[in-house]
């Protein structure tokens, strides 16, 4: 064994394996809630606005979200290995919670430009000046949203050592992400139905044509003129984005940061970061960061996270194009449609704890892939041309919520489970998986932005067919691969893991290096 791996100290026999009390549960809970806010809006509808609203290429957006995916798998393990090793108690509001705290206010002060129009650009500027000015403030928001998702996950491990406990920490923590996507897709609906109601009294009045949600009629051309910037579009059809949403997406963003702030405040209040110490103690030896990188199984779970994260984050980006492009549906359906996904996921991710400790990790885990790939077969066949079109869809997104909360709730379990009793590195873990994360998201998403068939702005026949494809086989085409990692790693990844194997697995590791 290596001794540069370990460093051996007298560490406080600590009894919390207990229950938490419901105040502290629910106050960790509403702690992620600006960061569900803000990434459900970056990957549900960054694409959409850029592309359909900014009239930025499709090529240039996706570049946009590679920057702020390699800003934020940067960030990730450079904010974890300094929460590591920031001083219990810092500033009075303790080690996990300053970062939490830095990162609320970097959000605060960023997310808001990603959904306005360009402060500093006119209808005159090059597009290369979009691209820095937006990545500018993507580069800001990912690194508050690196601070606040790490200081946050490594909160779990510091305040309980009961599997159950952690496993009930990561339900109600994914069922806050739920809630927050509820919040995010209804606040969509209200404000594009407002946008679109008004844009049809304004067309009345001017005697154009009006907006049919059953037709293929269109609005005439509108001309925004927000900061003193004129910009004319072309003719918008119902399913099509243009300027004219901007106004909805700006109203969309300042109400999703003011609620943000407000559960962040919530969280600093209500949630107590204690160091808490006994008379008893034994020796133990605890993994330092770089002590993780022989652990096989650390790469192990890595891959797995990163799985799961690429399915549920490609299913976010594509399926507003995947509704609106290849369905032909309303763009409102951009907002009511997924409220279903998030519904389902929401149930799901309540029975999510029962089921791991009945069947263990590996088995439901297995069986959320099984739903994701069920929603894949029907997002295949789901034809425009057909009466039925939005029953499937809703059926596939139903699907799909189940699936994604199902893994996602596991494979954080799993990941809480490789740190065990080592919380004085837990934060470089979490911060190693969401890198690989990041980037693979980030890189998947410029690829795919890159094949897009139909050039910089315009759709086409070839488009529809394309995000069929990209929501059928990519999204399936990962769950697939995650279930052959799965299966082949059944040694390495134990389903379950009971509390008197703590000391052994440890032994374990130690073995490995």
């Amino acid at each position: 064994m290596s001794t540069s791996s370990y460093t051996a100290v007298n560490k406080p026999v600590v009894s919390k394996d207990r229950v938490l009390p419901l105040g502290q549960r629910l106050s960790y809970g509403v702690g992620h809630i600006f960061n569900d806010l803000c990434g459900s809006m970056w990957f549900s509808y960054l694409l959409v606005y850029f592309v359909g609203v900014v009239s930025i290429s499709n090529v240039n957006a996706g570049i946009i979200m590679l920057v702020g995916q390699i800003a934020d798998g940067i960030f990730t393990p450079i904010v974890g290995l300094a929460s590591d090793r920031t001083k219990a108690g810092a500033c009075k509001i303790g080690k996990r919670k300053i970062w939490h705290l830095i990162g609320t206010i970097c959000l605060s002060v960023s997310f808001a430009f990603l959904f306005n129009l360009c402060l500093l650009c006119n209808h005159k500027s090059e597009e290369w000046m979009l691209i820095i000015y937006y990545s500018f403030f993507a580069i800001i928001f990912t690194f508050g949203w690196a601070s606040v998702q790490i200081s946050h996950l490594s909160l779990i491990p510091d305040m309980t050592t009961k599997n159950s406990e952690r496993d009930f920490l990561n339900a109600i923590r994914y069922a806050f992400t739920v809630i927050s996507n509820l919040m995010v897709y209804s606040l969509t609906w209200v404000f594009m139905a407002t946008q679109l109601t008004s844009q049809m009294m304004e067309s009345q009045k001017q005697n154009v044509t009006t907006l049919s949600p059953v037709s293929n009629q269109s609005l005439s051309t509108w001309c925004y003129s927000e900061h003193n910037v004129s910009l004319a579009t072309p003719v918008t059809s119902y399913n099509k984005f243009s300027v004219n949403d901007a106004p909805a997406f700006r109203n969309l963003v300042f109400t999703v940061v003011g609620i943000g702030i407000f559960f962040s405040i919530a969280f600093q209040i209500g949630t107590r970061e204690e160091h808490i110490t006994h008379t008893d103690t034994e020796e133990k030896e605890i993994i330092k960061w770089y002590g993780w990188l022989k652990v096989p199984k650390f790469y192990l779970t890595g891959v797995l996270y990163m799985t799961t994260r690429l399915i549920v984050n490609i299913t976010m980006v594509y399926l507003p194009f995947y509704l609106t492009t290849t369905l032909q549906l309303p763009k409102l359906t951009i907002a009511y449609i997924p409220l279903a996904s998030y519904v389902s996921g929401l149930a799901a991710s309540l029975v999510v704890k029962p089921i791991n400790k009945r069947i263990g990790r590996k088995q439901t885990y297995i069986l959320g892939l099984l739903a994701v790939l069920g929603g894949c077969v029907i997002s295949q066949f789901n034809n425009a041309t057909e009466g039925y079109v939005e029953g499937l869809a809703f059926t596939m997104v139903v699907l799909l919520g189940i699936g994604s909360s199902v893994i996602l709730v596991t494979a954080l379990a799993m990941v809480a489970d490789l740190i065990g009793d080592n919380n004085e590195s837990g934060a470089f873990v979490y911060g190693s998986m969401s890198f690989a994360d990041k980037i693979s998201s980030g890189v998947v998403v410029l690829i795919i932005q890159y094949l897009q068939p139909c050039g910089e702005h315009d759709t086409c026949a070839e488009g529809s067919r394309f995000y069929r494809t990209v929501q059928s086989y990519a999204v399936g085409g990962a769950a697939v691969f995650t279930i052959f990692i799965i299966l082949s790693t059944i040694p390495a990844l134990k389903a379950k893991q009971r509390e008197p194997d703590r000391e052994i697995e440890h032994k374990e590791l130690q073995h490995m290096i």
